[in-house]
């Protein structure tokens, strides 16, 4: 869809307290003026503590920042997968047991858009997102089967930087344009004083800031 068209609307907005997620927040409401009512969804992940931290420091600079186009961050807890896979069959591998966990994320929001009377839902995916359920083309047939299961035709997934073509480099620059301080976002798999530096987020994150030449102030342990 043509980002225009999200002008002034107001969405709901995924968010992890990422780097990604966080990014898109400002993003929308600066570039097109957009009304953003965040989920984030408690779903027992082990850098849950790191997430919430991050979620509260940029509520309350966004909520300063921009006021009436900010809305604090509803909160759920559904656990994401369930603990079961986890207890039952602790060797499969994660591309099983975490399956369509996006999507899951996905349909928390789109209740809370429903009860908002919101037909827009917003992901902070990007192009180089490797998940299978992280994709454009998976978002496009997202959005069919919520307009079919929810009885709406307006409702949309969108995923605004892949529309644009962008990956985290292109974030963090635009961040650091407009004076965001990403470096307070949390990308680690784990819950700990600094980012591990070594998991995959973590990797992927130094290399975003890396090419995007803008200095990594996030702390690393290695």
């Amino acid at each position: 869809m043509v980002l225009g068209s999200l002008r002034t609307r107001k969405v709901v907005a995924t968010w992890s307290g990422g780097l990604d997620t966080t990014s898109l927040i400002p993003f929308m409401i600066e570039e097109y003026n957009a009304e953003v009512f965040p989920i984030f969804v408690i779903r027992q992940q082990e850098n849950y503590r790191a997430e919430a931290r991050a979620i509260r420091y940029f509520s309350r600079l966004f909520l300063k920042r921009y006021r009436t186009k900010f809305h604090s961050p509803f909160k759920v807890k559904t656990i994401i997968p369930p603990l079961e896979f986890k207890k039952y069959f602790p060797q499969a591998n994660t591309e099983k047991t975490h399956a369509l966990r996006n999507s899951d994320i996905v349909n928390q929001a789109v209740r809370y858009a429903l009860i908002l009377h919101i037909d827009v839902i917003l992901v902070g995916s990007n192009v180089n997102d490797r998940m299978k359920d992280s994709s454009y083309s998976y978002w496009r047939k997202k959005t069919d089967e919520i307009r079919h299961g929810a009885s709406n035709h307006k409702l949309q997934v969108v995923a605004p930087f892949q529309e644009l073509g962008w990956d985290k480099k292109d974030m963090v620059v635009w961040c650091y344009d407009h004076k965001i301080p990403i470096q307070k976002s949390w990308s680690c798999w784990k819950a700990l004083g600094m980012h591990c530096g070594a998991c995959p987020p973590c990797r992927r994150r130094k290399e975003a800031f890396k090419k995007a030449q803008v200095e990594d102030l996030s702390g690393y342990l290695e």
